[in-house]
């Protein structure tokens, strides 16, 4: 099936806030996240977290259903969260048919709006078989990749079936930026798709491993990477790599991904699995 991936304009499909109304020390990141899991439970309404100015710090933060997480900071840097993002399964709605231009693909399931993400001892955000949108977020100084998409099984033994839902990544105006991994990776059936003219993955590839590259598919020959016109994947992944050019490769694992995946498109037209 072909699907019209459109414009997504955030709070049009999020009916629910919830506010922060405490004091900077009284915020808990992960109680707030699994207050939204427990509030969509309960009633399939995604939850906008709204994350007051500040640094937060945190091992790893598991995001299983719909919501937003924002900074309400002006400039992006003055919300700063330092440990991974893992959005797993979970982390998605089902197809919303004949919905604000969307006609059959689902709607972002997790968001990140207005943050800065840095985690010194792995990936930044990693999304596994999950709908994520980010839109100015800056993802910095991570001790492996900065973004990863993934529709892997989560069981190593059988992640080679790809029987688990794709993962669909729209980044606008996001900078993944000096991580010692590869910038974004996408994997098995997974697609990223970047837009905006703020959208760049530079200073990556830092560490010196052969197959990390600024844009790099990885593992199956369906991972793809398109960058929406007038961007260009030229424009968008430069200076990767410490003393060779890094900005466009394939992994090794299963055979790799296909460079050709990595490519321009001039809208928002994709083909993507079955919900």
């Amino acid at each position: 099936m072909h699907y019209n991936l459109g414009k997504i304009k955030h709070g049009m499909y999020h009916t629910n806030v919830l506010k922060s109304n405490f004091n900077l020390q009284d915020f808990n990141l992960q109680e707030e996240v699994d207050k939204a899991v427990v509030k969509w439970d309960k009633t399939n309404v995604p939850v906008i977290i709204e994350i007051p100015q500040g640094t937060y710090n945190f091992e790893q933060l598991i995001i299983t259903r719909p919501m937003t997480l924002k900074g309400t900071g002006r400039k992006i840097k003055q919300t700063q969260l330092f440990g991974g993002i893992s959005v797993k399964k979970g982390g998605r709605m089902v197809s919303f048919q004949n919905s604000m231009r969307f006609e059959g693909i689902p709607k972002p399931g997790v968001c990140f709006e207005n943050l800065q993400i840095t985690n010194v001892n792995g990936t930044g955000v990693w999304v596994n078989a999950s709908v994520c949108r980010l839109k100015n977020v800056r993802i910095t100084e991570c001790g492996d990749n900065g973004l990863e998409a993934s529709s892997v099984d989560d069981d190593p033994m059988r992640g080679f079936l790809y029987k688990s839902t794709q993962a669909v990544v729209n980044c606008e105006n996001v900078k993944v930026v000096d991580n010692k991994g590869s910038g974004i990776v996408s994997d098995g059936t997974a697609l990223v798709v970047l837009e905006g003219p703020g959208t760049k993955v530079n200073n990556n590839c830092t560490r010196g491993y052969k197959f990390d590259f600024g844009l790099k598919v990885d593992i199956y020959h369906k991972a793809s990477i398109h960058i929406v016109a007038p961007l260009t994947k030229a424009q968008v992944s430069k200076k990767n790599g410490l003393r060779e050019s890094k900005n466009f490769g394939v992994g090794k694992n299963g055979g790799g991904g296909n460079i050709k995946n990595i490519k321009n498109i001039s809208e928002y037209h994709i083909k993507t699995s079955k919900y």
